[in-house]
């Protein structure tokens, strides 16, 4: 028996952990969880299907405490392990990527980040690292005329030489077609001992599938070829990725699922990781308003965890696959008439995205005794930063951006995007403004820290850093990735420069 895939750590809580594996042949596999000093504390053993990925899930495991993977039969390299948490006191540091192109890890060398990061996280710096989209590009440089990528090879392998009536004949074939390309990206050496080494949550986005996923129509009509496609990479994304921390998902009922969107709550830390493609095109209704950024049921899932499921945390995280802000409504407007994606941007819609930061706004601040803060993480857009938002011109919260990790603009033109948040103003309703400063168009990814400082008063102070790692530039002279300064929460940026653009909103 040879591994596929793994093993990959997904979600760890203080006393829970789970690990996915494939094989290439049917069998029993046994994993045991030892301590450093080699006792066994956990073992387990399970019967797999040849190329079909199962989980091994651990209960009554310790807190606090670093456990060795011991997986029998074993065909990798690398060494495996991960760290359960300490719920007992507030301090949980997470990596966030998004956007790996893993067809271009070769093409970046010595400055691919995956390295840095693979380094990072064998040293122990992560407690967990979020995957917010994009984890493997199924249409790698389509819109560039690229047709040696899953999606085009399929369509015109498959789609456009098979009746339609005969496409189910071919789903196990496109299935594997779809899971090869993870084998591939996971598999590159630094990004397996990543996976490896650390808890993993995964949030899919729309390159899981095809550009603009969930906006074209053809997404959502059950006689296209993309539709059929894309319920294929459903089922994938289901295994590969949704299996990490869904400790209920059933692989063979998989219909039953209505919405992608979900909650995770790691002690004092809520988080709230949103969906603006499922809803659209897998889990679309009768019903879908297209005027929408959420229908009505995510807006009631979001409602029910800031008030009930999260009302005793004092970190609420808001996990969004596009930015919630980045450029204004008539800048993004202009750029969305040539290029879609940034239909898909919260700025598109005014009354959303304001609804949006109202109730984080409202969350945070109804009580000023419960010591709360708002963090909100994006990805998608090939560019990384922060944003802080302010309320009636006063501190609201901030937004971290970390795009991409392996697919960053190289275009230095394209990089100016990063800056024309400065260019138009608007004064529209709500008090609503921002200010974007530290952003990049290099290949990045970022971390935050969420923990408690005592202030001199002995008062506990909710703190929030964000930090950047960027890579250089193949012209660049010097080597290694560059880090960008510590931002906090309690530091907001109101002066414009060249790095540094305010504009309203509302």
């Amino acid at each position: 028996m040879k591994i596929l895939i793994g093993p990959i750590i997904g979600k760890v809580t203080d006393t829970t952990a789970r690990i996915l594996l494939e094989y290439d042949q049917a069998g029993e596999v046994t994993v045991k969880l030892t301590t450093v000093n080699g006792e066994v504390k956990k073992q387990m053993k399970k019967q797999f299907e040849a190329r079909k990925s199962s989980v091994f899930h651990f209960n009554n495991l310790d807190p606090n405490t670093k456990y060795i993977v011991n997986i029998s039969p074993y065909t990798n390299e690398y060494t495996s392990s991960f760290k359960t948490l300490d719920f007992s006191s507030k301090n949980l540091k997470i990596c966030w990527i998004s956007c790996n192109d893993g067809r271009k890890n070769q093409a970046y060398k010595d400055l691919n980040l995956w390295i840095n990061l693979s380094q990072e996280v064998l040293d122990g710096k992560y407690d967990l690292i979020c995957h917010i989209g994009d984890q493997v590009y199924l249409d790698s440089d389509e819109w560039l005329g690229n047709t040696n990528n899953t999606y085009h090879k399929l369509k015109e392998e498959i789609f456009q030489k098979v009746p339609q009536n005969q496409w189910a004949d071919y789903y196990e074939q496109i299935k594997e077609a779809i899971k090869d390309e993870y084998r591939f990206v996971w598999n590159y050496p630094p990004t397996a001992k990543v996976l490896a080494n650390v808890s993993n949550i995964m949030l899919y986005d729309d390159h899981d599938i095809r550009d603009n996923w969930g906006f074209l129509p053809e997404d959502y009509d059950p006689n296209s070829a993309d539709y059929y496609y894309g319920r294929v990479c459903q089922q994938v994304y289901y295994e590969y990725q949704r299996q990490l921390r869904d400790e209920t998902l059933d692989l063979s009922n998989t219909q039953s699922i209505k919405e992608e969107y979900f909650t995770l709550k790691m002690g004092k830390i809520g988080f709230f990781f949103s969906d603006l493609r499922g809803d659209r095109a897998w889990h679309r209704t009768q019903q879908f308003d297209t005027t929408k950024v959420f229908q009505e049921k995510q807006w009631q899932k979001l409602d029910d965890a800031l008030n009930q499921e999260f009302k005793d945390v004092e970190n609420f995280v808001f996990v969004s696959q596009s930015t919630v802000v980045f450029l204004n409504h008539t800048i993004n407007h202009l750029i969305a008439q040539k290029i879609k994606d940034s239909e898909e941007q919260w700025v598109e819609n005014l009354d959303e995205q304001y609804k949006l930061l109202k109730k984080l706004y409202d969350w945070k601040f109804q009580n000023t005794n419960l010591n709360r803060e708002v963090t909100i993480i994006c990805g998608d857009i090939h560019f990384g930063g922060h944003t802080d938002i302010y309320f009636q011109n006063k501190p609201a919260f901030k937004q971290f951006t970390s795009s991409s990790i392996t697919n960053g603009v190289k275009d230095k033109f394209k990089r100016v995007l990063s800056y024309l948040g400065a260019a138009v103003s608007e004064d529209l309703k709500g008090g609503f403004h921002f200010c974007n400063h530290d952003w990049t168009g290099k290949n990045n990814y970022g971390w935050i820290l969420i923990t408690n400082k005592t202030k001199k008063n002995n008062q506990q102070q909710n703190y929030v850093s964000c930090q950047q790692v960027i890579a250089r530039d193949q012209d660049e002279n010097q080597k290694g990735t560059v880090i960008s300064n510590q931002i906090d929460n309690l530091t907001f940026f109101s002066s414009k420069s060249e790095t540094n653009s305010c504009c309203q909103i509302f």
